[in-house]
């Protein structure tokens, strides 16, 4: 799949409109006009060659080759009736080949509000990718779902992004996640963090230290919270629950719930490495 980039070919389409023109013109800036047409009929060959118009990119090489042989506007002022005639006819028949190709293509619009989430390799912002490196692939594809409207793979693959998320804040906490269920992973990881408040920052700890080591233990503490929440409002569902599809508007909101938490979490959590 590649962007079609159709306002080029009318472009270039048009353009060859001028052609009648330049051919007949001898002398002055016509050479000059001439490098140009031959310049955007070269962009229309590339364009016809990028989109696979075999027929089309055929018809524009032979046009090219006849008027580049036949030196039009520099060094054959004698220009032949018959060779015109046979390069009109040529140019005549590029449109429509064109437009008889791209009708056996399918093309589909995004709108300019899904353009980001499509072409973004970052659709959760760098921050999240460098801190959780394994996500970069589920982010990338969730991003293009949500895009092309393909809401419940946008979900299945925000599920994967969040689990990364799940495990980093597990091994932070010293639970080591082993691919068990969340529930376990959750339960493990709230047990730990009751632990830490349990023991404190120490009584000798100086006023930092105490502050640091609170933030600490809160930040943990709703992100498990939170994970429990995303356990229980869709993560299970999507995984376990077969035939559920998820709306788009139900896939947009989860989508920015999770591009936003894992961000949060990014600000204090590395996912180990492997």
């Amino acid at each position: 799949m590649r962007p079609i980039r159709a306002h080029l070919i009318g472009r270039c389409l048009r353009l060859l409109d001028t052609a009648p023109t330049f051919m007949l013109e001898k002398g002055g800036d016509s050479s000059i006009a001439y490098e140009k047409f031959l310049s955007d009929l070269d962009e229309l060959l590339n364009l016809c060659q990028e989109y696979k118009l075999a027929v089309s990119s055929l018809k524009i090489s032979q046009f090219r080759e006849v008027v580049v042989q036949s030196e039009i506007l520099v060094t054959n002022p004698q220009f032949e009736r018959k060779t015109w005639q046979r390069l009109l006819n040529m140019l005549r028949q590029i449109p429509g080949v064109v437009e008889d190709e791209l009708s056996l293509r399918h093309v589909y619009v995004l709108d300019d509000t899904d353009v980001p989430l499509f072409e973004s390799p970052y659709p959760f912002g760098e921050d999240v990718t460098n801190a959780f490196p394994s996500t970069a692939f589920d982010i990338e594809e969730a991003g293009k779902c949500l895009s092309l409207r393909r809401s419940t793979a946008c979900v299945f693959h925000l599920t994967r992004v969040l689990q990364a998320g799940l495990y980093a804040l597990a091994v932070d906490v010293g639970v080591a996640p082993s691919n068990r269920n969340w529930e376990q992973v959750i339960a493990d990881v709230e047990s730990a963090i009751r632990s830490q408040k349990a023991m404190g920052p120490g009584p000798n700890a100086p006023a930092p230290d105490k502050q640091a080591w609170k933030a600490i233990v809160e930040f943990n503490a709703e992100a498990a919270m939170q994970f429990t929440h995303i356990k229980d409002a869709f993560r299970n569902q999507a995984i376990h629950r077969t035939g559920l599809i998820y709306t788009e508007e139900k896939a947009r909101s989860i989508f920015d719930a999770s591009r936003a938490f894992m961000a949060h979490l990014a600000t204090k959590l590395r996912e180990p490495s492997p």
